[in-house]
């Protein structure tokens, strides 16, 4: 069976709205059960993101600054959106790899992180 527009739609809010997430960077490729190889480091941490929904499109609202790297943290090439608890929801590629280097800092501009269902 297939899933309508109106309740794909429904389901996207429901996954995105009215939950504390958090986004987090990856050096590689991420599997359906959500594991990765996440960046670590003394100054890495996800930070809250939140979206927005119009249609069949789930946005991030506002700007997501990553703290600035006190150490290099590699070639960031997936990210993924998880709960409070860190369970991963959502994930996918970059568009293109960013290589951070010690002072840089990640920023994921309002708009530029897009969730659909169909």
């Amino acid at each position: 069976m297939g899933l309508t527009t109106n309740e794909a739609n429904r389901l996207l809010s429901y996954s995105l709205i009215g939950r504390q997430l958090h986004v987090g960077l990856y050096t590689g490729e991420i599997s359906k059960g959500g594991i990765g190889p996440e960046v670590t480091g003394a100054s890495y941490l996800r930070p809250i993101i939140t979206f927005a929904v119009e249609g069949d499109i789930g946005n991030n609202d506002k700007d997501v600054n990553f703290p600035v790297a006190t150490e290099d943290w590699g070639t960031i090439t997936h990210v993924a959106v998880r709960t409070s608890v860190g369970q991963t929801i959502w994930f996918g590629e970059l568009p293109a790899p960013v290589t951070i280097f010690t002072n840089d800092q990640f920023l994921i501009a309002a708009g530029e992180l897009k969730a659909t269902l169909v």
